[in-house]
C-alpha cells in the first residue's frame, strides 16, 4: 500500500511537496481542454488545523496565482 511523500517543514507549517505540482497539472488539464470559464470554485488553503502563512511563502498560493497568470483563468475563483 502507497503512502503520502514525507511531509516538509514550511515556517513551521507542514506541507508536501506535491501540492503545489497537482494545483498545476489539473489547471494544465483544464487549459488544455479549454474550459477556464467552467471553473468557479478553486481552492487553495493547504494549511489546515495551522494558522495561515504569508502569501509570499505559500507554495499553493504561488502557483494558483501562476495559473491565472499565465493560463487566463479568472482570479475570482481562487482562494
Amino acid at each position: 500500500m502507497e503512502t503520502a511523500p514525507p511531509t516538509m517543514p514550511i515556517n513551521g507549517l507542514r506541507a508536501t511537496p506535491m501540492i503545489g505540482g497537482a494545483a498545476v497539472a489539473s489547471g494544465a488539464i483544464v487549459t488544455k481542454l479549454g474550459l477556464q470559464d467552467k471553473i468557479v470554485h478553486f481552492s487553495y488553503n493547504n494549511f489546515i488545523d495551522a494558522p495561515a502563512g504569508p502569501d509570499a511563502e505559500n507554495e499553493l498560493k504561488i502557483s494558483c496565482d501562476g495559473l491565472v497568470e499565465r493560463w487566463n483563468f479568472d482570479p475570482k475563483v481562487f482562494f
